[in-house]
């Protein structure tokens, strides 16, 4: 029979940074319904009942010498130098997700269907979620892994490489959105979400290098939808400056990031161009 106890020494005996799903003790025992998932992070154990919302929690004191060496495994862990222009996935990426992976794709919005259509996997050896970067032509031109564990350093992992020409591309069906209209965000997360609505690129950050700008030139509309902090701001006015003698251009501000909002939010903002979010 498991007691009000089984979690906390399931999860003790939990890798750094990993989850499983075990029966509630509050509501589930013996019923295999498998409703908890518990974790090991790097401050702490804790549970959640998915049923019934009971959260069990214990704070670890100070951090094992197992968990420090493990943390420090994964935050040494990094890519292979790229070999002349030839970008490669990392040698153990794959389609199958951990439930960790998976769960921080849905807090992002990104479905199994979204995941499938963007080929996002993840690398075990890297214990990060890794999303590739296509050109138009369906070419791997670069990716981003982002990492799960908490206390992993950094969060982001991308190759060595020049990436001043890369951007990611939304693949959006032609139908939908504007003509010639392309929305600019910062992260790949965004693009995917708002690609959804319209035709949507991400910088992979906040700034703009001249071949990226040659890119954004040639559409009749640029929105930039950068973040609302300093970075973002910057980034946003410089891009305008830069294509809005050959384009026209347009600046929306919104408190949180564009992948935070639903697909209805997502394309109701775009549509109030004469609302405040638009300058």
């Amino acid at each position: 029979m498991m007691t009000s106890n089984n979690w906390l020494e399931i999860a003790k005996r939990l890798p750094l940074g990993h989850k499983t799903r075990v029966d509630c003790p509050e509501c589930g025992e013996n019923t295999n319904t498998n409703a908890m998932m518990v974790s090991h992070s790097s401050k702490s154990y804790n549970g959640f009942c998915f049923a019934c919302d009971h959260k069990p929690f214990e704070m670890k004191g100070k951090q094992t010498l197992e968990d420090l060496a493990e943390l420090k495994r994964i935050n040494n862990e990094s890519l292979q130098p790229t070999e002349g222009a030839r970008c490669e996935l990392p040698e153990d990426f794959t389609p199958d997700m951990p439930l960790e992976g998976r769960l921080w794709l849905y807090s992002n919005g990104i479905t199994d269907t979204l995941k499938r259509k963007y080929n996002i996997g993840y690398s075990k050896r890297l214990r990060r979620v890794v999303m590739p970067v296509y050109n138009t032509k369906g070419d791997l031109i670069w990716f981003q892994c982002r990492a799960l564990v908490k206390g992993q350093q950094p969060k982001y992992l991308q190759p060595s490489g020049d990436k001043s020409s890369v951007l990611f591309q939304s693949k959006t069906e032609e139908d939908k959105g504007t003509k010639g209209r392309v929305v600019v965000v910062e992260d790949i997360m965004s693009a995917i979400r708002v690609g959804e609505t319209t035709l949507t690129i991400s910088l992979l950050g906040t700034k703009a290098d001249t071949s990226q700008i040659n890119t954004l030139s040639r559409f009749s509309e640029v929105v930039t939808w950068l973040d609302s902090d300093k970075a973002g701001r910057n980034g946003s006015k410089t891009i305008r400056q830069a294509v809005g003698l050959l384009t026209h251009t347009k600046d929306l501000v919104t408190e949180l990031d564009p992948k935070s909002y639903s697909n209805q939010q997502i394309e109701t903002i775009l549509c109030q161009h004469d609302h405040s979010y638009i300058k």
